[in-house]
């Protein structure tokens, strides 16, 4: 039951694979000595019928991934503990919550040292002498979602391993496992609203002023040293920050989605899309919709489009707008990449720069607007939701505008100052 057929190796380790197939579809399976782990598929079904994006199913696929080879570590076979009447034990399960907070590359490296059959004694001397390296922990929103995965995989893996067993059996196996899902349960941190200090916000202006001249093509703090990759990388955060989308959602441009004779880029939904030769497919989150452009913003992409893209002769056989200058649709670790290299020529800028914090600028910059302006709080809001794909009433804004609410916020409360020194003053 545990794979279609046995494993070639007991340390043979579980992995999350995503299959394209040429309609487009993306299908996420996790695989042991490259067959598929049946109960797994069984339960990532339920996802796929659920309607979930293919990157949220991939992304559940990963943590049971994490699960299988956590407990593989300890020596325990999932299917295997749960079919023969016995949950997992109360160590087993702290011992994965624990190590559920941290980066999976770095537990993986682990496990590969581990794997290593011949020790060279003085390297294992030295390592002694070093410090260990400390782990990476993850944010407590996917530290949370890690725990509350692996619990309904745990639930749903005993739930058909207790359809099988005699009802003694079946009897001490429910008792287990509420026993044990319980203690999951009390492990998944509390991801509170309430904090936002150090949450990530848009760049100053000054920031801005900074990238906009690394990103220069004439710059000689231009990190990059080909033509097309210095053009199009300026590009990119153009679009990023003119039109406040997703990393994802500037990934899944299209050509055709550049209405020059209006000035708009349109950002519509396209998964599974069979014209994306990526497996790892970028996706458009938010609802389908048209972002204005300004003339010269809108005159560049479009001779981006005509020129520097269309001189790379493979470009002109896929649709999406920015690719690599071998001609593939640019990934989204490329585009991640682009923001590494940016942060290492401008150590200047905040070292959490990414393209999100480009989206978190446009907020920003659209709530200065909307003061500068006079735009009622009404029309503001209704306004930022639909440039920004979100619905009517959404509770996104208030993630996206904390820079400029601190800044009236501040304003408030040195008024508030003012007058009380004035009193203060008076009094002496």
């Amino acid at each position: 039951m545990g794979t279609t057929s046995p494993p070639s190796s007991k340390t043979e380790k579980y992995v999350a694979k995503r299959i394209r197939f040429r309609n487009g579809e993306r299908l996420s399976v996790l695989l042991r000595a490259g067959m598929p782990v049946h109960i797994a598929v069984l339960f990532l079904n339920r996802y796929r019928t659920r309607g979930l994006a293919a990157n949220t199913i991939h992304d559940v696929c990963d943590v049971l991934a994490g699960l299988h080879n956590h407990m593989l570590r300890r020596e325990v076979d999932i299917w295997e503990r749960l079919s023969a009447g016995h949950f997992l034990s109360l160590p087993d399960l702290n011992a994965f919550a624990e190590a559920a907070q941290y980066k999976k590359r770095q537990l993986d490296e682990v496990d590969e040292a581990k794997a290593k059959r011949v020790v060279n004694m003085e390297k294992l001397r030295l390592r002694a002498t070093v410090k260990a390296k400390p782990r990476t922990p993850v944010s407590g929103s996917s530290h949370a979602f890690r725990l509350r995965t692996a619990r309904a995989y745990l639930k749903f893996v005993s739930d058909y391993a207790r359809a099988c067993l005699p009802e003694e059996q079946a009897a001490i196996l429910d008792a287990e496992t509420q026993q044990g899902l319980a203690v999951l349960q009390a492990q998944v941190p509390r991801v509170s609203g309430r904090s936002k200090v150090g949450a990530r916000k848009g760049l100053t202006r000054e920031q801005e002023a900074l990238l906009l001249n690394v990103i220069d093509p004439n710059s000689p703090k231009n990190p990059w040293k080909s033509p097309f990759v210095r053009i199009r990388n300026r590009m990119i955060v153009i679009t990023l920050l003119a039109g406040g989308m997703r990393k994802g959602e500037m990934l899944g441009l299209k050509v055709q989605d550049l209405l020059a004779h209006n000035a708009k880029l349109q950002i519509l939904r396209r998964a599974d899309d069979p014209e994306d030769s990526r497996r790892y497919q970028p996706c458009t989150k938010t609802a389908d919709r048209e972002v204005p452009l300004g003339r010269n913003i809108c005159r560049a992409l479009e001779d981006f489009i005509r020129h520097e893209r269309h001189s790379i002769k493979a470009a002109r056989r896929i649709p999406q707008i920015f690719t690599s200058d071998e001609g593939d649709a640019l990934s989204l670790s490329s585009a991640n990449q682009i923001f590494v290299a940016i942060r290492r020529a401008c150590p200047e800028l905040p070292r959490d720069l990414t393209a999100h914090v480009l989206r978190h600028t446009w907020n920003d910059r659209f709530s200065e607007y909307a003061d500068e302006t006079g735009m009622a709080p009404v029309e503001e809001e209704r306004a930022r939701a639909e440039l920004q794909g979100w619905v009517a009433g959404s509770q996104m804004p208030a993630t996206y505008t904390g820079r400029h609410t601190e800044r009236k916020g501040r304003a408030v409360a040195l008024s508030i100052q003012e007058k009380l020194e004035k009193r203060l003053d008076g009094q002496s």
